[in-house]
């Protein structure tokens, strides 16, 4: 059997940029700035046999956070719904 990690990879990027100008007399001075950042995340691993794959994914805290509180939506909506 062979296993192959499977991620979720996000990344993203911003920045910033300033001026110059007068005020009162005075000579202000400009700015700017940037950044970025990457995230991966493990989600799963495929499971390579003789004949055969299977992905399986690995289940969190914050999956079951999910599915309960979209579980609740939906019974609130339905409720109301049949009200």
């Amino acid at each position: 059997m062979t296993v192959i990690p499977v991620a979720k990879a996000r990344f993203g990027f911003g920045g910033g940029g300033g001026g110059a100008g007068v005020r009162a007399g005075k000579d202000q001075g400009s700015g700017g700035g940037g950044g970025g950042g990457v995230a991966v995340t493990p989600i799963g691993y495929i499971e390579v046999r003789d004949h055969s794959s299977e992905f399986k994914r690995i289940r969190t805290q914050m999956d079951v956070f999910a599915f309960a509180a979209a579980a609740s939506i939906a019974a609130i909506a339905l409720r109301r719904l049949l009200s």
